[in-house]
């Protein structure tokens, strides 16, 4: 059955949390290692045992067609705070593909908070999710809640709108990771940056940003996007610019996000109506 609207919630912090059926983007390997870090995580045996957070190398995050059985798996472990994982640990922080149930959104919507998603802002891997999301090349590996299979869409199709509203309450973060005296199920899981070395430097963390949302309005997105209390001209610019317009850019300092959801409300109907 084709459903009239299906929308896909993404939240992020350091990094996504994906469903279980993502597992098969997960290396067969029994162990994984970055390639510029010397540590070693051991690769879960099964979907259940495993967090759902991919790694991911700084090239790797603008690819869109991601091939099976290629990626490790993100320890566990915090940096900015000693209490939030980078890897979202919580159920309700697992990204939702394609669903037609409002009730299950708004359910959703309302779980979600600090506690767990403060540590890091990888916006550019969430972007990288919610371009994939309406992106033709996972249709059918989307594990859609709506049932519907069909989606996502052809870029283009006549009889479909293809809208992605990205909103961030912080800059984009560099991809920390532990030294090599780490030790999986051992040590503290905090690293202090002092302690930790990137993977993903910060200036390819806007680059990528940059490339996914050029990518995304190329192929006929309209993409909106939200500034929740951002500082810092740079970190403004980035979600300016990502935008498809000006008036597609939303910069709210205060605590009333509504106006702009409501305005985001009031610009896509028009666009539906017309298909």
């Amino acid at each position: 059955q084709r459903r009239a609207v299906t929308i896909s919630v993404i939240p992020y912090g350091g990094t996504v949390r994906l469903p279980s059926s993502f597992y098969s983007l997960v290396t067969a390997a029994p162990t994984f290692s970055p390639a510029t870090i010397d540590y070693t995580v051991a690769v879960p045996d099964a979907p259940e045992n495993w967090n759902g957070c991919l790694e991911m190398h700084a090239h790797e995050i603008t690819q869109i067609n991601l091939p099976a059985s290629s990626f490790g798996v993100l320890p566990d472990f915090t940096v900015y705070t000693a209490n939030n994982l980078w890897c979202p640990p919580d159920d309700e922080a697992e990204a939702i593909f394609h669903s037609s149930d409002p009730a299950e959104l708004r359910e959703m919507l309302e779980k979600i908070d600090n506690q767990s998603l403060s540590d890091g802002t990888g916006t550019d891997i969430g972007t990288g999710w919610g371009v994939r999301s309406l992106d033709p090349v996972w249709r059918g590996r989307l594990d859609n809640a709506s049932g519907d299979h069909q989606r996502p869409a052809n870029y283009h199709d006549p009889r479909t709108v293809k809208i992605m509203i990205v909103m961030t309450d912080g800059g984009i973060t560099a991809q920390w990771r532990p030294y090599d005296d780490w030790e999986e199920g051992v040590s503290n899981p905090r690293v202090p940056t002092s302690e930790g070395e990137r993977l993903t430097a910060g200036w390819e963390a806007r680059e990528n940003f940059s490339d996914l949302c050029s990518y995304a309005k190329d192929n006929g997105v309209s993409l909106f996007t939200i500034a929740f209390q951002v500082k810092g001209t740079k970190n403004l610019e980035d979600m300016k610019n990502c935008a498809s317009g000006d008036d597609y850019f939303y910069d709210i300092q205060d605590l009333d996000i509504s106006e702009a959801f409501n305005e985001i409300a009031a610009k896509i109907s028009p666009l539906r109506l017309a298909r």
